[in-house]
C-alpha cells in the first residue's frame, strides 16, 4: 500500500550509486560523499541541532523531594541522562527524556530514600489532536533534534488519522541496473 500521500520518484541527485538496501539515508550520503573527495565534492558536516523550544515537553515529569541526599545512584542507573550532578547536587536536568515505567532500570525505584516520584506530565496530555497526538508531536520533536527514533513508550509512526508526512514512500531509482529503492513506511 502506498503512503498516505501516495508514491513519489526521486531522482538519485549526485548520488553515483545506490547498490545495496538504502537503510539510512544519512549514511549513505556521507558514504557517497567519502567515495567522491577525490572529485571535488566536499563531505557535509553533520551536527546536531538544539530543540527551538526553552522547555521540552515530555511525557512523565520526575519530582525530586527534599529527602534526597544526593547520592547520585539516580545519575549512575539513568540511560537517558535525565539527572544530572552539579557542585555535589543532584538535578532532574533532562526531565522529557524520562521514559516513566518503561525504562529498565527505574531510578526513582533505585533511590534509597525514595526522593523520586515519576507521574505523567499534565502537559503532555493536552498537547495536540486526534491527527497529531501528543506521542507523535513529542517524538517528532525529539526525531527533529536527535536524529534517531525516540525512546521507548513514544509512538513514531501513524497518528489518529493513521499517517501523516511520515506516510511518504519515496521511491530512489539506481541508475547503473535500474532497480528501484523504496524508503519509509507503506
Amino acid at each position: 500500500m502506498p503512503g498516505v500521500y501516495g508514491e513519489r520518484q526521486v531522482e538519485p541527485c549526485f548520488l553515483k550509486s545506490l547498490t545495496g538496501p538504502l537503510l539510512n539515508p544519512w549514511d549513505r550520503l556521507r558514504r557517497d560523499a567519502n567515495l567522491n573527495s577525490g572529485n571535488g565534492f566536499r563531505s557535509p558536516e553533520f551536527k546536531r541541532t538544539p530543540s527551538r523550544f526553552r522547555n521540552p515537553v515530555g511525557k512523565y515529569r520526575l519530582h525530586r523531594s527534599s529527602d534526597c541526599i544526593a547520592c547520585g545512584k539516580c545519575v549512575e542507573i539513568c540511560p537517558y541522562g535525565v539527572h544530572v550532578v552539579r557542585r555535589g547536587q543532584v538535578f532532574v536536568k533532562n526531565h522529557y527524556l524520562c521514559v516513566g515505567s518503561d525504562c529498565p532500570e527505574s531510578c526513582y525505584e533505585a533511590c534509597p530514600v525514595q526522593a523520586l516520584s515519576v507521574r505523567r506530565n499534565p502537559d503532555f496530555d493536552v498537547m495536540g489532536d486526534f491527527r497529531w497526538t501528543p506521542d507523535l508531536l513529542v517524538s517528532t520533536w525529539y526525531m527533529a533534534e536527535f536524529g534517531g527514533v525516540p525512546p521507548k513508550g513514544l509512538e513514531y509512526k501513524i497518528g489518529g488519522s493513521e499517517g501523516g508526512f511520515d506516510k511518504l514512500r519515496l521511491i530512489f531509482k539506481d541508475v547503473k541496473s535500474g532497480h528501484e529503492l523504496a524508503l519509509g513506511w507503506s
